[in-house]
């Protein structure tokens, strides 16, 4: 491509590079069909998982190029058409987007940044909603965006007074989920990249679009939506293989003694105990300790709180009451893909 950088990983993630560092990476006539190009053929690709938008050399984007002759050869209300069909094919990407702030990013730049799902900056990364000081309005969805973002006086704010503001205030205001220093810019946004990549695809895109036309909607309609999207998500191979992954990594196996002791109390205790954890079939070492506590309540034994580590101390307690028998203890069953490590948080054995 002319304007584009476009590179794909393993891991389904793919890097769209504006490429003019010498213009700033201002969005040409070529820039917008070549955007359009792309972010229609990732949203159609099924082992694209994650888009990564960034600039090359020391900007993000500079906003829209007014100055070149292929900007002029066409009706104003025409490319503002084509441009906005660049906003909608971002906007309505099934993919998880990230923009990844290097630098300046004011006007239509700004605005492209910020209809990506998630904005990461570097600390050197300035921005500015610039078009009043161009005796321009608003475009790129920023009429929009802003508001949902912002709330709609800090948006007439940035619009109207189209000042220059840092990274760290960009973070303050709620334009960008987190600034890092230049130098982990890179590591940053590869991390989150990479677990937007790892996750369930189908209920990734149905998030996005619950969250996105949640707005506009009121409760009973976004309960009903989200009624039909776990729906889809609960018949879906994702879901089917993600409980299988998560049974795998979590299950815990508790070995009951053989013997139990003759007072009849505690017999019930540990029957009791093993009829819950039976009936759990997989549980964390939160819901662990919780069997536990309740069993404490249920049968007025001292109190467990105050203890650190409640999946150990919850194991050792029950060993020192269970002195007079035979053993218990606890199995754990893990390794599973690593592509389902989004299951529980992170990386799997």
């Amino acid at each position: 491509m002319e304007t584009l950088i476009v590179e794909r990983n393993e891991r389904g993630i793919v890097t769209v590079t504006l490429n003019r560092p010498a213009k700033k990476n201002a969005i040409n006539e070529t820039m917008w069909d070549e955007l359009l190009t792309t972010l229609r053929e990732i949203d159609e690709t099924d082992s694209d998982r994650c888009v990564v938008l960034t600039g090359a050399g020391d900007s993000f984007c500079s906003g829209a190029d007014l100055g070149g002759e292929a900007e002029r050869a066409r009706h104003q209300l025409l490319r503002m058409h084509h441009y906005n069909n660049v906003a909608l094919a971002l906007h309505n990407l099934t993919k998880p987007s990230l923009a990844k702030v290097n630098g300046v990013a004011v006007g239509a730049g700004l605005n492209l940044a910020l209809g990506c799902d998630l904005v990461i900056a570097s600390d050197r990364a300035r921005f500015s909603q610039i078009f009043v000081k161009r005796g321009l309005s608003v475009d790129l969805g920023g009429s929009y965006l802003l508001p949902r973002i912002l709330g709609m006086h800090k948006a007439k704010e940035l619009a109207l007074l189209g000042e220059i503001f840092d990274a760290r205030e960009a973070e303050r205001i709620g334009l960008v989920n987190r600034v890092v220093a230049h130098d982990e810019l890179d590591a940053a946004v590869a991390d989150w990249a990479a677990r937007l990549a790892s996750g369930p695809p189908l209920a990734l895109a149905l998030t996005k679009r619950l969250l996105t036309n949640g707005i506009g909607i009121g409760l009973a309609e976004a309960l009903e939506a989200e009624a039909v999207a776990q729906t889809v998500n609960i018949a879906s191979d994702d879901t089917a293989e993600a409980i299988r992954a998560f049974a795998t990594m979590m299950k815990r196996t508790i070995v009951m003694p053989a013997i139990l002791m003759r007072d009849e109390g505690e017999e019930n205790l540990f029957a009791q105990f093993s009829r819950v954890a039976q009936r759990a079939g997989v549980y964390t070492a939160r819901d662990y300790a919780d069997i536990i506590e309740h069993l404490v309540q249920h049968w007025n034994i001292p109190s467990l709180s105050g203890l650190s580590d409640l999946a150990a101390k919850a194991q050792e307690y029950l060993c020192g009451l269970a002195a007079r028998y035979r053993a218990l203890s606890e199995r754990i069953v893990v390794g599973a893909p690593a592509r389902f490590s989004w299951i529980y948080g992170r990386e799997a054995g």
